[in-house]
C-alpha cells in the first residue's frame, strides 16, 4: 500500500540535517521529525512504499529490516491519525479550477 500526504493541509520545512517540521495547517499544530522522520516523510512524498522506505533505512543506517519496517510503519500510522498522510487508494483528488475549465472546453455539445 502507498500512501499521499495531505498536501492541501500540510507544509513541511527542513531546519536542517537532523530536524523538520510539519505543520497541519487545519489546527495550527506543529510536529517535529527527526532524521529518520524526515527520510521517511519525503519518501512519502515521493510516492515510496512503506516497504521501499524501510529498505531505504536499511541501507542508511546500521538497523535490520523488522525495526526499520516497524519505525515506518509507527511513524505513517501517527502521521495518518493526525490526517497528515493518507492512504493513496482513498485519496480525494486535488481540486484545480483550471481541469474544470478544460474538461468544460472541452465537452461536446448534445
Amino acid at each position: 500500500m502507498s500512501y499521499v500526504v495531505n498536501s492541501e493541509k500540510v507544509i513541511f520545512a527542513d531546519l536542517d540535517v537532523t530536524e523538520a517540521v510539519v505543520l497541519n495547517l487545519d489546527n495550527k499544530r506543529y510536529y517535529r521529525l527527526n532524521e529518520t522522520g524526515q527520510i521517511i516523510w519525503k519518501a512519502l512524498e515521493k510516492g515510496q512504499t512503506p516497504e521501499q522506505i524501510a529498505q531505504e533505512l536499511v541501507t542508511t543506517y546500521d538497523i535490520n529490516l523488522h525495526s526499520a519496517m516497524n519505525d515506518v510503519t509507527s511513524l505513517i500510522e501517527h502521521l495518518k491519525s493526525e490526517a497528515l498522510v493518507e492512504d493513496a487508494q482513498k485519496a480525494t483528488p486535488i481540486f484545480s479550477i483550471e481541469k474544470a475549465h478544460e474538461a468544460k472546453k472541452n465537452k461536446t455539445p448534445f
